[in-house]
């Protein structure tokens, strides 16, 4: 199965692996649990939403990641960009210019993924991370325009008031 590589790690998985995973699981989740509740809560969402979002990238990061070893959490660039993308458009912070600009980025984003996925390398790793620097920036700067220039529907209704 080339695009769900967990299931042929599962396949192979042998019974003595179970009590190192266990302790490296229990250790992960004391770790990254608490870390992505803080993280929830430091961009003004509820803390249960770090840790769906904690557990949920652990679970897919199993299925679908090509590295059986490698730590996937919410210290990744991953999570704050998929967050960044969604929620401000979501919760009415922002308007059709912030959508915009995050769609336009995210297929940017992709783009790299997609070439990581088919040839990985260290130099395109770094520029991939660059580019996560980089989208958050535009996107921060897409959110403070739609912010103060009131495009969209919730923000033209409460520019209105």
């Amino acid at each position: 199965m080339r695009f769900v590589p967990g299931v042929d790690t599962a396949r192979g998985y042998r019974r003595e692996w179970l009590s190192h995973d266990l302790i490296a699981g229990l250790v992960l989740a004391t770790l990254l649990v608490p870390q992505g509740m803080a993280y929830a809560e430091l961009a003004g969402l509820p803390p249960i939403t770090g840790l769906y979002t904690t557990m949920l990238c652990l679970v897919a990061y199993a299925l679908f990641g090509p590295s059986p070893v490698l730590v996937l959490g919410p210290d990744s660039s991953l999570g704050p960009m998929i967050a960044a993308t969604i929620l401000p458009f979501v919760y009415g912070m922002s308007g059709y210019i912030y959508l915009a600009t995050a769609l336009v980025l995210g297929f940017g984003f992709l783009s790299y993924a997609w070439r990581m996925y088919r040839k990985y390398s260290d130099a395109l790793a770094q520029k991939t991370f660059r580019y996560s620097i980089i989208y958050l920036s535009i996107l921060f700067a897409a959110l403070l325009v739609d912010h103060y220039f009131k495009f969209g529907p919730a923000l033209m209704q409460s520019a209105a008031l």
